[in-house]
């Protein structure tokens, strides 16, 4: 479950090291941010809603499950950022 989360990192993830995804910049994209809330939605409208239940296959998650794939997508947007800084620092010196 988690694993589909982290792809809704790559859009904003696929940046140049020089910019963090952590900028005014990030929210340029209107395009990316629309489509970016709309598969959210979809997304937990398959978990959620009773006949899309039945079309995918899916069951409703707790809200400690919801919390716990958030979290896990977001490791790996906190991570690459943490990365990008260090070698934004090693590549000043």
């Amino acid at each position: 479950m988690a694993n589909n989360y982290t792809r809704y990192n790559n859009p904003v993830l696929h940046r140049p090291i020089e910019r963090a995804v952590f900028s005014l910049q990030t929210l340029t994209n209107q395009a990316i941010w629309i489509s970016l809330v709309a598969v959210i939605v979809l997304h937990v409208a398959v978990v959620n809603v009773g006949f899309l239940q039945d079309l995918f296959d899916t069951t409703s998650l707790t809200a400690t499950e919801w919390l716990y794939a958030v979290v896990v997508a977001s490791s790996v947007l906190v991570v690459e950022e943490i990365r990008k800084a260090v070698v934004r620092a090693v590549w000043r010196f």
